[in-house]
């Protein structure tokens, strides 16, 4: 694919005697003890930064739980947008911020399991972080402009064959999972886009409405295609989303092996304390208990699956392996 840029672009316990009043006491005890988390943390703000531009998927997830999180932590939540080098320039701060239990950083998939491989940044996935806890899986979408001669996959395929390098497809950036799913499915199928990278879904999800560019691959597109404002063609997940029942799958729709997944977690500065830690990521997975929170989050195309900082941490570690094997098939590996 060829690369332009556009910068507009009691359980009961039966017990006896003091047994019984043995346990009651302790039960006590514990329900008296100060929250250690809360205890070592500073007094004030706490700052998540979000590594793109406001109105995009990252965003709109963070802001989602966002409340939640400030009803179970009993502090304020700043969310600080810092877009550019597909995400990589916000988690680069966010991993320079100091490590006192108030910073932490929002990552969607491609910045620690993709981006590395692509070009140099100036943190270490495995090594610049804690993991503090996955929030969501992404359902996404292939969708074109309304304007496209083409309303199938198959046709949308055909077209550009027929057309090599005059279809263009915007991502989140490059080096973006939005970028890779471009990639994946120009290799499957053998065809020629043309990627246009943005400053974040938001702005690629505009220029999309807009008729500035022909397709975009993206979670961001659901909402505009269940609304009839672009044409969706393919889910980018096994299964259908429900929120358009009739869009079939890649797999349905004849392209196999499309099989990039996508996620969002939080992470903090190496070396923030694990009470830290713990804490924010309890107020994650209580947040994602919230009804109103999940159908926010099942709109916009994802799907709350809460992971723990332990098992966060291996699926970082399991997909930074998995995707640089995926983008040296692709050529787009840099080592």
């Amino acid at each position: 694919m060829k690369n332009e840029c556009n910068p507009s672009l009691s359980k009961r316990i039966e017990t006896r005697g003091g047994a019984k009043a043995l346990v009651l006491a302790l039960a006590v005890g514990l329900l008296a003890m100060p929250t250690p988390t809360l205890a070592e943390w500073p007094q004030g703000q706490l700052r998540i930064i979000v590594p793109y531009a406001p109105g995009g998927t990252s965003d709109n997830i963070v802001r989602a739980i966002e409340p939640g999180l400030e009803a179970s932590l009993k502090q304020e939540v700043v969310i600080e947008n810092v877009s550019g080098g597909g995400g990589t320039i916000g988690v680069t701060r966010a991993a320079n911020r100091p490590a006192n239990g108030s910073n932490f950083g929002f990552v969607p998939t491609a910045t620690l399991t993709i981006a590395p491989h692509m070009n140099a940044v100036a943190y270490d996935p495995a090594k610049s972080f804690e993991p503090v806890g996955r929030i969501a899986e992404s359902y996404g979408a292939l969708a074109v402009r309304k304007g496209f001669p083409a309303d199938t996959l198959q046709e949308f395929i055909d077209y550009a064959k027929k057309n090599p390098g005059k279809v263009t497809v915007g991502s989140a950036g490059i080096g973006t999972i939005t970028h890779l799913y471009s990639e994946v499915f120009a290799d499957a199928t053998g065809v020629e886009l043309t990627h246009i990278p943005f400053q974040g879904s938001g702005e690629a999800m505009n220029n999309l409405l807009g008729g500035h560019i022909d397709a975009l691959f993206d979670p961001v597109v659901l909402r505009q295609a269940k609304a009839g404002t672009i044409k969706p063609l393919a889910i980018l997940n096994n299964d259908r989303w429900e929120g358009l029942p009739e869009i079939p799958t890649m797999a349905e729709a004849g392209v196999k092996g499309f099989n990039v997944a996508s996620w969002f977690g939080i992470v903090a500065p190496a070396g923030t304390s694990q009470e830290a830690v713990d804490g924010m990521s309890r107020a994650i997975e209580k947040a994602l208990q919230d009804p109103g929170v999940k159908s926010r989050l099942k709109d916009l195309g994802v799907l709350p699956v809460y992971l723990g900082r332990d098992r966060f941490g291996e699926l970082i570690q399991s997909d930074f392996k998995n995707y640089g094997k995926i983008l040296k098939k692709v050529g787009l590996a840099n080592e």
